[in-house]
């Protein structure tokens, strides 16, 4: 479909330093909410251990919040968060919101699960787990759900849709 995709599949800290360059120069990002980092700090604080055993975002958010520094106003920059974790859209969308909103250019429509500026809009969308009650405590969210095989489609309507009148 004439777009150059890359999947990197990060595993360290140094990982996430050295695809920071490929991040840079890209158009669309997609990350995983959850990324399995080996975290090699020792650290015996009790807190920290809580932290290193679910770092659901952590990492994710950190690569957000490099992404909108590095994402001037002659940048745009579309930003999908996919997730297993489809009932948490909401609260994902607001953390993400209150990692960046140091920035007041951001706003937040949580019904759309997205976070938005003028050149930056990061959305927050489930995958698809093939089951068909997916989600069926939260009807609201059942849209969100993209399917792994229509993920290159939705990628092209939605940054058509950010990139419009351009």
């Amino acid at each position: 479909r004439g777009k150059l995709c890359t999947i990197y599949a990060p595993s360290s800290t140094k990982d996430l330093e050295n695809c920071a360059p490929l991040i840079a120069k890209s158009d669309v990002v997609v990350l995983d909410w959850y990324l399995n980092i080996e975290n090699k700090q020792q650290n015996a604080d009790a807190e920290a251990d809580v932290e290193a055993e679910e770092p659901r975002g952590i990492y994710t958010l950190e690569l957000i919040k490099n992404i909108v520094e590095d994402a001037t106003e002659k940048k745009l920059k579309l930003i999908i968060v996919y997730t297993g974790d489809g009932a948490k859209l909401y609260s994902i969308t607001k953390d993400i919101h209150e990692a960046i909103a140091t920035d007041a250019n951001y706003t937040i429509d949580a019904k759309r699960c997205q976070v938005s500026s003028a050149n930056v809009t990061i959305l927050v969308r489930a995958k698809d787990n093939g089951e068909k009650d997916q989600l069926k405590y939260n009807q609201d969210l059942r849209s969100k759900i993209v399917k792994h095989e229509d993920l290159p489609d939705f990628i092209t309507a939605e940054f058509a849709r950010f990139v419009g009148g351009l």
